[in-house]
């Protein structure tokens, strides 16, 4: 069953998987792609090493956080990316409100949510578990990035693509693995050969390596 509520500004909900958040010892707040539905990103959380966790899935309005690639100039998808990255900090709220300590909760997306998370660390950095990234970079035009954040050392980042997605570059990738470790976060760069927009068993593989170490 999933449970939805409002959690802010533009027409964001909330979906809640699995037991109450002080049941887990842990939490996800995973992040879907663009344009994917409730259901397709339910089965690939699932469908990865997470165990029990409980999982709270914030839930852009039309399924997509903002209209531009995310390598557009950042004022270009304003105010959709503010309202986005406040549609994560609420989800962290919710698991901190909830008796769930920061360095329990993991920061998970993929795609276009993968992109929102690194954004959201990058731009608020907390001492999460770990920030799990499948197939994602920090936002901005070529040329461009954000200075390495105070905050971030310590944290563990899981960054896995494929070497020729069309979606999210590999050069960008490779610059958020760079400004990630400049920052002191232990960073695990994972790169499949091919251009498959999905995650692999490999993927998954690395998300129960990361999981393991930092919620051990």
């Amino acid at each position: 069953m999933v449970d939805s509520g409002v959690v802010g500004d533009g027409g964001v909900t909330t979906d809640r998987w699995g037991p109450q958040p002080p049941d887990g010892r842990a939490v996800v707040v995973a992040l879907h792609g663009r344009g994917q539905d409730r259901d397709a990103f339910r089965e690939l959380v699932e469908a990865l090493p997470l165990g029990d966790l409980p999982v709270l899935a914030p839930r852009a309005a039309g399924d997509t956080w903002y209209p531009l690639p995310f390598t557009a100039e950042l004022a270009r998808n304003e105010p959709h990316l503010t309202q986005a990255l406040a549609a994560v900090d609420a989800a962290v709220q919710e698991a901190v409100d909830a008796g769930v300590p920061l360095e329990r909760v993991v920061l998970l997306g993929f795609s276009q949510g993968a992109c929102l998370a690194l954004q959201s660390f990058l731009t608020s950095p907390r001492r999460y578990a770990a920030v799990v990234a499948l197939t994602g970079g920090f936002a901005g035009p070529p040329g461009t990035a954000p200075a390495p954040p105070d905050g971030a050392a310590g944290v563990p980042v899981l960054l896995a693509t494929h070497a020729e997605d069309g979606w999210v570059p590999l050069w960008r990738v490779q610059e958020t693995a760079d400004l990630l470790a400049s920052a002191g976060a232990p960073v695990t760069l994972l790169v499949e050969p091919g251009a498959d927009h999905v995650v692999t068993p490999l993927a998954r593989r690395a998300v129960a390596d990361v999981l393991e170490r930092a919620l051990a």
